[in-house]
């Protein structure tokens, strides 16, 4: 998966950080797994970001430039412009792939006339009314999405989110998708005789991911039966998290919800293996990859109808169109049905089958570039 004519290009991929760090989010993964991806398809690729000196790592796949990290996440810029410098400039490289607003500090050079062509694959959820990022990181995206030669959107609600919201013509755009490991593709493990309805939910503790609903939904089921929750997900200190944690008491549902907190993602299977239903009532999604990742491992799944997530389950998975925990509860019920969580199950997994393995995203990246990247010298 070489591009035009069995070329090899050489790219420089910059991300704020990397799938091994701990609370890595949704955009790390993607940036590493895609490019770890473009490697294996012959691909000379150059990964740099800001990593502390104790989670550094050789890769096998990549040429790594790594820079000291800034005190404000926001400020990352900086240091991926010190990596671009460590990697021995953009002229080394055939194109740039930002993940993120991580190449504002680049595109500017990009606008000014130097440097090299310039993808940006965007993957901040752009619904105002529920994101709690920052108008900093706003600011960057909008700025590397207005100064990229191409924008990559990782689904088609997100490439219309992105058109609107930035005025791109749709020529700009184009949609990649994302893709399922194939190390998520487990077994369920034997579910305990006489043990309660098991639900489960992945991602960092807060509203927009619909913490809140997950509570009101658990507390719904304890009403009729016996029902014990998981939450995978960085909890910490905010104050959107706390609230969670207080609604978790406030409804006399605390003790039945384990706050695990993170857990590295090579290690999510230990928890979809051992759920019954996915439960995932978020709000704003640019993609959603948990839900395949939990697809594969056999798990039916409730999603709320928001953003992108009835694009990514299609058919394979209950859709809640409200905001309505009674309404959510009672799709959960379904699946607890015997008969029903076996259809659903195998429809899930049937579906993540279709997302196995990063080399289709890496062959449309590929695409998206050589509309970008000059052809060689004849």
């Amino acid at each position: 998966m070489t591009g035009r004519a069995g070329r090899s290009l050489r790219l420089l991929v910059l991300t704020r950080g990397t799938d091994w760090q701990a609370g890595a989010g949704g955009d790390f993964i993607y940036a590493m797994r895609s490019s770890e991806a473009l490697a294996r398809a012959g691909h000379a690729v150059t990964v740099a970001a800001p990593l502390a000196a104790a989670e550094r790592r050789d890769l096998d796949w990549c040429r790594t430039v790594w820079a000291d990290p800034v005190a404000h996440k926001t400020a990352v810029g900086k240091a991926l412009r010190r990596a671009v410098a460590a990697a021995g400039g953009p002229s080394d490289f055939d194109a740039v792939i930002a993940h993120g607003g991580e190449g504002v500090a680049f595109a500017l050079r990009r606008r000014l006339g130097i440097g090299r062509p310039l993808l940006s694959v965007v993957h901040l959820p752009l619904d105002r009314g529920v994101s709690v990022w920052s108008s900093r990181w706003r600011i960057h995206q909008r700025c590397t999405a207005a100064w990229a030669d191409r924008v990559a959107c990782v689904s088609r609600h997100q490439a219309g989110e992105v058109a609107a919201a930035y005025g791109l013509q749709a020529s700009r755009l184009g949609v990649v998708g994302a893709a399922v490991e194939p190390r998520f593709f487990v077994e369920p493990l034997p579910r305990p005789v006489d043990a309660p309805l098991r639900l489960l939910i992945i991602g960092s503790v807060g509203l927009r991911k619909g913490h809140d609903l997950f509570v009101r939904t658990v507390a719904e089921l304890a009403r009729e039966r016996a029902v014990s929750a998981t939450v995978v997900g960085t909890v910490g200190g905010r104050r959107r998290a706390r609230g969670v944690l207080a609604l978790a008491e406030e409804l006399g549902v605390a003790d039945r919800i384990d706050f695990v907190g993170h857990v590295p993602h090579d290690r999510v299977t230990d928890y979809t293996r051992s759920a019954d239903v996915f439960l995932f009532p978020s709000r704003s999604e640019s993609f959603g990859l948990v839900v395949l990742e939990a697809m594969a491992a056999h798990l039916p799944c409730v999603v709320l109808g928001r953003a992108s997530l009835p694009e990514v389950v299609g058919d394979a998975a209950l859709v809640v169109d409200k905001e309505d925990p009674r309404a959510l509860a009672r799709a959960v019920t379904t699946l607890a049905d015997p008969d029903e969580h076996r259809r659903w199950s195998e429809r899930a997994r049937r579906h993540a089958e279709a997302h196995r393995g990063w080399e289709t995203v890496a062959s449309r990246l590929v695409s998206v570039l050589e509309e970008i990247v000059p052809p060689s010298p004849a």
